[in-house]
């Protein structure tokens, strides 16, 4: 049996179904999202389409992540928020320190997206 729940697909590729993030296409990024979910799986969808499918895990905080349905490297580096974005801004406007403090929060996901939102 189902259970169904509209979410949002974040800037970071993943939608939010209760605290545990699953990787989207990103072509649908920061668009609404339907995501159905059994004991076993969720699946994600954008107008009726699937668009993701993940067996489901309810720790809070953790990530489901495939990297195909996240743009190739190079194109993510071109958008808004990246690495380098987050490091250059903390530097201008809080300091060195704090600096360090994002490259190591960065450096401690696989993807640096998932650690976009801390």
């Amino acid at each position: 049996m189902y259970t169904k729940e509209d979410g949002l697909s974040g800037f970071n590729y993943h939608a939010n179904f209760k605290k545990h993030y699953h990787s989207v296409l990103y072509t649908v990024i920061c668009n609404n999202v339907e995501i159905k979910t059994t004991s076993r799986i969720a699946e994600i969808f954008h107008r009726c389409r699937r668009v993701a499918s993940h067996l489901r895990d309810d720790i809070l905080g953790r990530y489901a992540t495939e990297e195909f349905r996240m743009p190739s490297r190079p194109k993510r580096r071109k958008e808004n928020w990246s690495r380098e974005t987050f490091i250059r801004c903390t530097l201008h406007s809080i300091g060195p320190q704090s600096c360090e403090f994002i490259k190591e929060l960065l450096g401690s996901k696989r993807h640096p997206e998932q650690a976009y939102k801390s």
